[in-house]
């Protein structure tokens, strides 16, 4: 049993601090990539990107529609569905 307050000697050749280094390395590393991540998400949320709809009565067809407006042309009330687009002239057009 070792006696209070004395401080054991490191088993084998590591440093005293080099868990410590390595804790600290892993957390600025983290930090970088929480910030660029942060910064990936800010930018890709701030720019308005086609979302795919339905435009008018033809629910079958799914259209990429901004701001009211199917990037084909189609005209009509515009619902916005998470499926993939199926109209024809959106999909060249994009």
């Amino acid at each position: 049993m070792s006696k209070p307050g004395r401080k054991r000697p490191p088993k084998g050749d590591a440093k005293y601090d080099s868990l410590a280094a390595k804790d600290d390395a892993a957390a600025t590393k983290q930090r970088r990539e929480r910030a660029d991540l942060l910064q990936r998400m800010r930018a890709k949320t701030a720019r308005q990107e086609w979302s795919p709809g339905t435009v008018g009565e033809d629910v079958m067809t799914v259209h990429m529609t901004r701001g009211g407006k199917a990037l084909c042309g189609a005209v009509g009330a515009v619902d916005e569905w998470q499926r993939a687009v199926s109209c024809p002239a959106c999909l060249k057009a994009a």
